[in-house]
């Protein structure tokens, strides 16, 4: 891999994709010869830190035993990796490149893994070697999510779509037979149990959102818990995760209520009032605890000692029993999904980051091939993991830049508890949007840029040092790129 110095013209607006770029920021560009021209802009970019690891030869990085599943969407189709982040295993398939993985979920143990394809293939495999114990194959059209109920990977139950809306579901078991159907948003497998979300805001203004519980023994269904919709907003959100805490004896999960014609809106047009946060236990479905948060919060993760949430204003952890916040300082950052010896870790595009709970020592710890990969979850035990994949060097931590906070006290929410105990608003701070300081990785783009404007105004060219691949410039296309890189 070298460097070379090379002209790209490009349009002097970037509001027709002229590369308005900063001295000294960095951009992977995809380029067309015109007449003697190279010619890109930024429409046609790529993070410069995927192409740096698409180049890189694949392998393991570490023989420390995995704590992260990571799912992706590129080939390899899965990873593991240790407690820093770095490649201790990785899968892949061959397959036609029309189709793609669509999930994994860990069965309990977190000895075998369950994927399923959108071809419709399901494949566990042991998490250990990252061997196929077997493959199963079932019509896929309307296949939502596939959930393993035992250690071996045996019981498996379907979540299929029954109607042309897409709003009722049916669970279906490895014989065919329905076990629940209804009109279900959110189904998840927790131990022995099947937690479903049933109603929300596909099933009429004002409908009540009930989560049931059906144990898989004995088939039983009981109603967990029911979140009706509260005065004088438009509607209640559905229910679209549950999030098992790592003993998989507790269960938590949020529910939005939202009215219309707010400038703090969840996307859709409508403004996210409240969200109700939940935890129950796991082989009851009894109430632990819940509270009622202003704003739009999102429970992504459980760690030994409370829950990591995500808010409007950044992210914290929460007691699980007492929704007071553990961290003596909210992050200003969206992008955690898990919690590992006191560090918040999560993907941010390719980057896997890390940064500490007091807000010090942030970092990238990895970058991977594939445009967006996410954490499926951390193993309950590190697993050694043996594999005949080659070695590969390990990637060196590089630092990055928090985003800048907003530390104004006057803008933090307020909070009504309506359950155990007395509930405490997380006093996390806000980010703006769009803040170019967000992910400062130094020392991991492709190269420094800057620009002359052209003799004629109108363009723009601009002197690059693009990466080189052998004899072929890094500005091709992400499938030719990650040939280069094999």
């Amino acid at each position: 891999l070298g460097t070379a110095e090379v002209e790209v013209v490009s349009s002097g607006d970037g509001v027709s994709c002229g590369l308005d770029l900063r001295i000294g920021q960095s951009a992977a560009i995809y380029t067309t010869r015109m007449g003697d021209d190279l010619r890109g802009g930024s429409c046609s970019t790529l993070d410069p830190a995927l192409v740096r690891a698409s180049l890189r030869p694949l392998g393991v990085q570490t023989r420390e035993p995995a704590v992260f599943v990571v799912r992706a969407f590129e080939s390899p189709h899965l990873y593991l990796l240790d407690a820093n982040g770095l490649i201790a295993g990785y899968a892949e398939r061959e397959v036609d490149p029309t189709f793609r993985l669509a999930g994994i979920d860990r069965c309990p143990g977190d000895e075998r893994l369950l994927e399923w394809w959108t071809d419709g293939t399901l494949i566990v495999r042991e998490v250990a070697t990252l061997d196929v114990v077997r493959e199963m194959s079932v019509d896929a059209t309307n296949l939502r999510s596939v959930h393993c109920m035992d250690r071996a990977g045996d019981d498996v139950v379907r979540a299929v779509f029954t109607g042309p809306s897409r709003v009722w579901m049916a669970l279906v078991d490895a014989d065919d037979d329905v076990i629940a159907e209804g009109r279900f948003s959110a189904v998840e497998a927790v131990g022995d149990g099947l937690f479903i979300a049933e109603g929300g805001s596909d099933s009429g203004a004002g409908r009540t959102v009930t989560v049931h519980r059906i144990d898989r023994a004995t088939g039983a269904t009981s109603d967990v818990v029911e979140i009706p919709a509260e005065a004088g907003v438009d509607n209640q959100d559905q229910i679209f995760s549950f999030v098992a805490s790592p003993d998989r004896s507790m269960v938590a999960f949020e529910s939005n209520s939202y009215t219309s014609g707010s400038s703090d809106t969840s996307g859709d047009g409508h403004s996210i009032e409240s969200t109700e946060l939940i935890v129950v236990e796991a082989d009851t479905g009894a109430t632990v605890a819940r509270s009622t948060r202003s704003g739009d919060v999102q429970v992504v993760d459980w760690t030994t000692e409370g829950l990591v949430v995500i808010g409007r204003r950044g992210t914290t952890v929460l007691d699980p029993l007492t929704f007071e916040p553990l961290l003596a300082e909210p992050l200003a950052v969206r992008w955690p999904s898990h919690l590992v010896d006191e560090r918040l870790v999560g993907f941010d595009g390719p980057r896997l980051l890390s940064v500490a709970t007091d807000g010090t020592d942030a970092r990238v710890i990895n970058t991977l091939a594939d445009i967006a990969p996410g954490i499926v979850g951390v193993l309950s035990t590190p697993v050694a993991v043996t594999t005949d994949s080659p070695t590969a060097p390990a990637p060196d931590p590089k630092p990055f830049t928090l985003p800048i906070r907003d530390r104004d006290p006057a803008a933090a929410p307020s909070a009504e508890a309506t359950a155990t105990p007395a509930a405490v608003e997380p006093t996390t701070e806000a980010a703006p949007a769009d803040d170019p300081t967000a992910v400062t990785a130094p020392g991991d783009a492709v190269a420094p840029i800057g620009g002359r404007p052209d003799d004629n105004g109108g363009s723009r060219k601009w002197i690059a040092l693009v990466a080189l691949a052998g004899t072929g410039v890094l500005a091709a296309g992400w499938s030719a790129l990650r040939r280069a890189g094999r």
